[in-house]
């Protein structure tokens, strides 16, 4: 609220007086012109605040609605604002609404209902469709309280019938689940899960759980679930219904939100038509009438940038001037300006640096005659003529329109963590002394003593080994991108020794070679360009969105490493859309700004294209000349770019391999700009290396590396992860089906009838003709274009650019388009024999659409259910459950990132990766680059615990099996005390009470930790005798000094210690070895 005394000021400006005085009048109906952006916010806040009655919002696009909801948090606190968003899958949409938009818009009009909410801001596809019975949502919410009697399945069938879907474990909007006597609910209207723990039927504690560590966070005194799905009664609702009789309606330019309800009602008329149903039925409003009368018994403020008369009250409020790159124009008018002015930007620090260099003073605070600056977000200036206040937005001073946040998520947990363990009985996994062997499941073994659970690994010739679960340190997953079947190793053989001696010194080879690039380049002078001036402050004023965390963290990387004297070589990784290209083009401005030359080398000239229109749409308004050199200009237009970037005329140029050509020549180079190295030859590599030793270089790559892979290199590589996905990017809606030519014309005509095009994907080059032949007999009316590998280069670019440029409808292609260029028209993909492609391939075709604000589909397509193996429906099944941005993709992840991992480590070693798994490979690297540094392990990785004891997780403590596994893994992995006691802790937070078992698991585990400190190998024992076996030999007089007092019990022999335990509890010989285990020994 950084403007609110400007809103109390406002109070008093005549027009808006009018405004107010007007819509005191019943069923008033009142236009006001002139009035955008911070204007029209700040009117509706004084209307509200004036007349104190609820006010309901209506704007013809989402973006508009986000755009009125962050103008009027400038007067308007945010507890009193709701936005309600559009459903993302409408009644004529083969799909349902994702539960996290439903329990969005059930909040908002939750709090509408009870009185939390003074403004409701609607666009107009929010409540074009009948919304959910408003009387269901107060019936059914269900509330919360410390010492309130629950029965717990009682609550489980209420909330499943309020839509949440029970789990073992919570992790997605709109599920719970219950562990004995504790119940995790996550509402889709909330950020976090609550937790609920009970006490017999009595409720003792109210959480919120972090729902990536699944840790509590805060306590509350109650909590109210609301359902997670809009609930249709008997009855239909209207928005009207949901509103106070009194409310007053504000409709922002009303001629486009008409329109989107004509185009709306259009679309449901369409599939009305394909699928022979009436959806509009479903639809409230499907005309400008409908509005009017909907809203005829409500007070109407109709606001608008234009001026429409009509037989209503217009009121007119004058604009603001602009000055874009007109800095000293700015400060002119500012110095002989009378009156209040006020400025938000968020890059208030420097415009007041600038202001005050100018000789201009500056407030924090409203002030009348002054200059206020403020930082912070409004869409556009606006002038009060007779309060003498200006107001000043970005947008007038750079040209900056309204910036829509990305949608940040919580971080994943990182590759190691979310799939290493993802195990299922068939799994192949990899035992680090004894090799590769196929999981068959845990085993409770109580025939030779104490219960104890064990990982159960098949070998070569029916050979079996149980595995303690406290030695999971030395168990990971096999895999290696693809379905590659391993051959399974043999107990007791030499080969799983040889190999991983092999793939250790290949591994330690090119980690050497890693190294000694890096100390080379860090040892060698480079350019030290320039901090940033005013002309990167207006670029990326000029960036339509808010930057994510990721990309400001790459960008500061970039800048620093291009201000130090050494060349710059840093990878920027992330996926296609997530903001690499602005890392590059701010980098790109940086150079040209300290007066060097910038290329930018791509594989094909496709992106050439795509770079070269974007790097030219984002710097228009700078003195740059940007130039592309590839097959698109013709030979003389060649030789021209060739000759001015000897001479200096080119600032940019983008080129694909040409750009390395023997004679290109560059007056100054200072950047080069590399995107996807791995896709050139030999050759072109080859050029570039040398390129390397004498420039900044900035690599870009859409393909994952895993963080295992990337913590172990830094300091051999330097790295900058950009994992934040953009704004409005909706997961795909897909479908697996068998082939059904009704449903793929559909499909097409659908997607050609809301103006998108289409990718159908046939892999299969030799009868590609055929299903062109086939879709122009099915969809004679739609435009078809084919692109395939082994077309002539010249015809494949043509046909893709040609497409491109919307010349076609669809895009006839096999899997080329894997890892394409970005086509945010492209909105339906079509997959024909989806089940011969593998999983990461299947899901980077998927992720070539829904790049824009537009809902996209994939269509899967299988020939018949009777031909697919086993493997097939498993790769098919889990493809239709990712839909999910960000989670739900651990299978194809992994695969991206195996591939990932060869481009960072190189081709050549993806035998060894093959022959160790990917898991093993990485401890490999971590390991090769510690012993390259000189860091030397003192104490063993892995300590051996094989110990008789009750000491386990028993499944009714933790039913699931997957869950068991992944909490034994990283129990292994636990270093100190600290890390021990908090997983502990945890473990009473997320299960309840700890049984005895997992107490003694809990001992031991800390035991271990102590062992590994003391130099301990292995603890190995009966209900007898413990023997102590140490990595080296152990400091006799210290050891002898520690089991003094046990003498009678204890004996040292080398590197063993022989302890006789009988007669002994558990909880005492535990002691005595801690106490023993108190400092390294070896």
């Amino acid at each position: 609220m950084i403007l609110s005394k400007l809103s109390d000021l406002s109070k008093k400006d005549f027009q808006t007086r009018q405004v107010i005085e007007n819509l005191k009048n019943k069923n008033a109906k009142v236009s006001v012109g002139g009035v955008a952006g911070g204007l029209e916010a700040l009117l509706f806040s004084v209307i509200q605040q004036e007349l104190k009655e609820f006010v309901l919002i209506i704007t013809p696009s989402l973006l508009a609605a986000e755009r009125t909801y962050s103008d009027l948090l400038n007067f308007i606190p945010e507890d009193q604002l709701e936005l309600l968003h559009p459903l993302d899958a409408y009644p004529h949409e083969p799909t349902t609404p994702s539960e996290d938009l439903q329990g969005q818009r059930i909040a908002a009009l939750n709090n509408v209902l009870n009185g939390k909410a003074k403004i409701l801001i609607a666009p107009i596809k929010s409540f074009i469709f009948y919304l959910g019975d408003k009387d269901l949502i107060f019936k059914h919410a269900v509330m919360f309280e410390i010492g309130q009697k629950v029965n717990l399945d009682r609550l489980s069938e209420q909330l499943v019938k309020i839509g949440y879907d029970r789990v073992s474990l919570v992790g997605e909007k709109g599920e719970f689940a219950v562990r004995g006597g504790i119940v995790d609910i996550f509402p889709p209207a909330k950020d976090q899960p609550y937790r609920i723990e009970l006490d017999g039927e009595e409720i003792a504690s109210i959480r919120e759980v972090d729902v990536l560590s699944q840790r509590s966070r805060h306590k509350l005194e109650k909590a109210e679930v609301l359902p997670a799905k809009e609930l249709i009664g008997r009855k239909r609702s209207s928005i009207a219904d949901y509103l106070p009789k009194d409310a007053l309606i504000f409709i922002s330019e009303k001629l486009e939100a008409t329109h989107v309800i004509d185009d709306l009602a259009h679309e449901v008329a369409v599939a009305a038509k394909f699928d022979h149903k009436d959806y509009l039925q479903f639809m409230n409003f499907t005309s400008e009438d409908d509005l009017e009368i909907a809203f005829r018994d409500f007070r109407v403020l109709y606001s608008s940038t234009l001026i429409s008369p009509k037989d209503l009250e217009i009121f007119s409020y004058s604009q603001t001037h602009n000055y874009i790159k007109r800095m000293d124009d700015f400060i002119a008018d500012l110095k002989k300006r009378v009156g209040s002015t006020v400025i938000v930007s968020k890059h208030a620090l420097s415009i007041k640096e600038l202001l005050h260099e100018a000789g201009l003073a500056t407030a924090d605070r409203f002030h009348r005659g002054v200059i206020s600056v403020f930082e912070g977000k409004l869409s556009k200036g606006f002038n009060l003529e007779d309060l003498k206040v200006l107001v000043l937005s970005d947008f007038e001073i750079f040209g900056e329109g309204f910036l829509r946040s990305r949608h940040e998520k919580p971080a994943t947990q990182g590759a190691d963590q979310i799939h290493t363990f993802d195990l299922s009985p068939g799994s192949f996994i990899v035992h680090e002394n004894y090799g590769i062997g196929k999981y068959l499941g845990l085993e409770v073994l109580e025939d030779v003593g104490p219960r104890q659970e064990y990982l159960s690994i098949e070998y070569a010739a029916g050979d079996k080994l149980n595995v303690p679960l406290n030695s999971m340190g030395l168990i990971s997953k096999y895999s290696t991108g693809g379905d590659f079947q391993p051959r399974l190793d043999k107990l007791g053989a030499k080969r799983w020794l040889n190999t991983k001696r092999k793939a250790k010194k290949k591994i330690k080879d090119i980690t050497k070679k890693l190294l000694s690039i890096y100390a080379e380049r860090e040892a060698r002078e480079g350019y030290a360009f320039a901090p940033d001036n005013i002309w990167q402050m207006e670029l990326e004023s000029s960036f339509p969105y808010d930057e994510t965390k990721d990309q400001l963290r790459a960008i500061d990387q970039v800048k620093t490493d291009m201000e130090l004297n050494r060349p710059m070589d840093r990878l920027i990784c992330g996926d296609v859309g997530y903001g690499k290209t602005e890392v590059a083009i701010r980098a790109a401005v940086k150079a040209v700004a300290s007066g060097k030359q910038v290329a930018v080398l791509v594989p094909t000239t496709v992106l050439a294209q795509q770079h070269y229109l974007t790097f030219v749409d984002r710097l228009k308004s700078f003195p740059i000349k940007v130039e592309m050199l590839s097959r698109f200009r013709s030979k003389a237009e060649q030789k021209e770019i060739v000759e001015n970037l000897k001479l200096g005329n080119i600032d940019i140029v983008v080129g694909t391999h040409r750009l390395v050509g023997k004679d290109i020549e560059f007056k100054d180079l200072g950047l080069l700009i590399i995107d996807e190295e791995q896709r050139f030859g030999v050759t072109h590599k080859e050029r570039v290396k040398e390129m390397r030793k004498t420039i900044d270089v900035m690599t870009l790559s859409a393909t994952p590396i895993p963080r295992t892979l990337y913590m172990s290199l830094s300091g051999i590589r330097d790295f900058s992860m950009i994992n934040t996905p953009p704004v409005d990017r909706s997961p795909v809606r897909t479908y697996v089906l068998e082939w059904n030519e009704a449903v793929v014309r559909e499909a097409i005509l659908r997607e050609v009838e809301r103006g998108g095009q289409i990718y159908f994907v046939h892999n299969l080059v030799q009868s590609i003709e055929q299903v062109k032949s086939n879709l122009k007999r099915l969809v004679p009316e739609v435009k078809v274009v084919v692109a395939h590998g082994q077309m002539r280069e010249d015809q494949l670019e043509k046909n893709v650019i040609d497409f491109f440029q919307k010349k076609y409808d669809l895009l006839l292609c096999t899997a080329i388009i894997e890892s394409g260029i970005d086509m945010p028209n492209v909105n339906t993909i079509i997959i024909d024999n989806a089940d011969r492609l593998g999983l990461a391939q299947l899901y980077q075709l998927r992720g070539r659409v829904g790049r824009s604000a537009t809902r996209a589909y994939g269509y899967l397509f299988y020939r018949r259910r009777d031909f697919l193996t086993l493997e097939a429906i498993k790769r098919l099944k889990a493809i239709q459950e990712f839909t999910k941005l960000g989670s739900g993709y651990k299978l194809a992840l992994r695969d991206l990132e195996i591939r990932g991992s060869g481009n960072v480590m190189g081709s050549q070693q993806h035998g060894h990766l093959v022959a160790v798994g990917f898991d093993l490979y990485c401890e490999l690297v971590q390991e090769a680059v510690a012993e390259l540094k000189g860091i030397k392990e003192t104490a063993p990785r892995e300590v051996i615990i094989d110990i008789k004891a009750d000491a386990y997780i028993p499944p009714q403590y933790v039913s699931e099996e997957r869950e068991r596994i992944a909490l034994y893994r990283r129990m292994n992995l636990l270093a100190i005390k600290e890390e021990v006691m908090d997983m502990k802790r945890e473990f009473k937070d997320r299960f309840g009470q700890l049984p005895k078992e997992v107490e003694a698991l809990f001992r031991l585990l800390y035991l271990k930790v102590r062992a590994r400190l003391a130099g301990v190998k292995s603890i190995r024992g009966d209900v007898y005798r413990i023997v102590v076996d140490f990595a080296g030999i152990p400091d006799k007089n210290v050891v002898r000094k520690l089991i003094d007092p046990y003498l009678d019990r204890m004996k040292l022999t080398g590197k063993r210690l022989f302890y006789d335990i009988e007669g002994q509890s558990f909880n005492d010989w535990i002691s005595n070895l801690q106490n023993i285990f108190s400092e390294n020994l070896v």
